[in-house]
């Protein structure tokens, strides 16, 4: 069980690094004039990213969709689809929604149009011409924090990924398993621990562990209990020989082991294993030990026992 869940996070930690995030990223200029295009390649050619150039809203919703773009440099006004409008389609897909649009226009915009720059998702508004350096400095800063971003996303994705793994493993076991807090009280149980109990799930959590048990230690207060005292000491409890009372007051022979969780969770985990097979077969063949199979009657070493 444990070996499974440790998987799980391998897992999620091997996709972490399989799914870094390039080192280089890429930058979209978007503008229709090509002696503008021409400009801006060649003061920012040579960055510590990827420069891409696009000529329309279209040609640059093509590449949004291609590549995975950090930060675009968009202008406000183009002929068919101007910058507001390819601001507006990338914030609706879910592939482009996040990226940062810096805006860029020849002529001063009015408050209104820079409003809606600003409620299309721009980061920014400069106006041409511009200071070089502080063009670069702003596309470092929202790179980084794209990147920033992007590696945050990621790392969600893979931990939800890990989550549902090992949630789907506890589901899937067959030994009943528990999470008990440092008050005794139920925080968790699996399907397979209500059903050995023959009760719900929602009926476990909250409960006492204390008043599941039959044997051992079902007179003890909890912070007397082995279980707890175990705990307390960071030491594994295992009891070979228990019994726990189902919902319906009758009582299955489990065997139970009980490990502390790490400090700052302040709990432990409870697995049970059913042992009534295991008892009913013991019991059979002390029975067949001590007599005839066909007859049911004492044999030579059943009578020899019951004589003495």
């Amino acid at each position: 069980m444990q070996g499974q869940m440790d998987r799980g996070v391998t897992m999620a930690q091997a996709q972490s690094k399989n799914a870094a995030v390039p080192a280089k990223q890429v930058l979209l200029v978007v503008d229709d004039r090509m002696e503008n295009l021409e400009a801006m390649q060649a003061l920012l050619e040579d960055g510590e990213w990827l420069l891409r150039c696009a000529s329309s809203g279209e040609e640059a919703l093509r590449c949004l969709l291609e590549e995975d773009v950090g930060l675009v440099l968009l202008d406000v006004q183009m002929p068919h689809m101007d910058g507001f409008e390819v601001a507006r389609l990338m914030r609706g897909n879910p592939r482009t929604r996040f990226i940062p649009i810096i805006f860029i226009s020849a002529i001063a915009q009015t408050e209104d149009a820079v409003l809606q720059g600003y409620a299309t998702g721009a980061v920014d508004f400069m106006l041409k011409p511009f200071d070089p350096k502080v063009l670069r400095h702003k596309i470092h800063s929202l790179l980084d924090h794209e990147r920033n971003r992007s590696e945050l996303q990621q790392l969600t994705q893979q931990l939800d990924s890990a989550r549902a793994f090992n949630a789907s493993v506890l589901d899937n076991a067959a030994e009943g398993i528990m999470v008990v807090g440092e008050d005794g009280l139920v925080r968790f149980a699996n399907p397979a621990m209500a059903q050995m109990l023959r009760c719900s799930v929602a009926e476990l959590q909250g409960s006492a562990l204390l008043s599941h048990l039959r044997s051992p230690e079902v007179d003890c207060e909890w912070h007397s209990s082995k279980f707890y005292r175990n705990w307390q000491q960071g030491k594994t409890y295992r009891v070979h020989e228990a019994s726990l009372r189902t919902g319906d007051g009758d009582s299955v022979p489990v065997t139970l082991s009980c490990s502390p969780l790490p400090k700052l969770q302040r709990a432990m985990v409870v697995l049970a294993l059913d042992m009534s097979v295991v008892r009913s077969l013991h019991t059979q063949l002390e029975s067949l030990a001590v007599t005839d199979p066909l007859t049911g009657l004492l044999n030579r070493r059943g009578f020899h026992k019951a004589l003495e």
